[in-house]
């Protein structure tokens, strides 16, 4: 067990949750590209799904904006492509609207706020 927690372990436990989330990004792609894969933004909004169940829109929200400004971080410095936040946005809207009528409209204005204020306004 152990329940190391603090300020470090909360900080490693977010960059674990923004990785996890950001892994998503190319699954609409993927699936589209590659069926046989068994990738469906059906299952990642499943998955987001159950996050905002059981965290709630504003940990969910808080995480996402995490994520987002740490990938335009690597975008900016070359450690991501150029295309990575448009391909991620595009998979979550595409999970959202397939999480069902129950969390199709949290989750997509879940990912919206979270973009907005984890991306700000984009670097000159």
């Amino acid at each position: 067990g152990g329940g190391g927690g603090g300020v470090g372990g909360e900080r490693g436990e977010d960059r674990l949750v923004a990785e996890s989330l950001a892994y998503l990004a190319y699954d609409k792609v993927r699936g589209e590209k590659f069926p046989g894969l068994g990738i469906s933004v059906s299952g990642d909004g499943a998955f987001l799904g159950a996050l905002l169940e059981a965290q709630g829109a504003e940990w969910l929200e808080d995480r996402l904006a995490g994520a987002a400004s740490l990938y335009r971080g690597r975008v900016a410095a070359g450690e991501a492509p150029a295309d990575f936040l448009d391909r991620w946005q595009d998979t979550l809207a595409a999970a959202a609207d397939a999480a069902g009528t129950d969390n199709a409209g949290r989750l997509g204005a879940v990912i919206r706020g979270a973009f907005d204020s984890g991306l700000g306004t984009p670097p000159p």
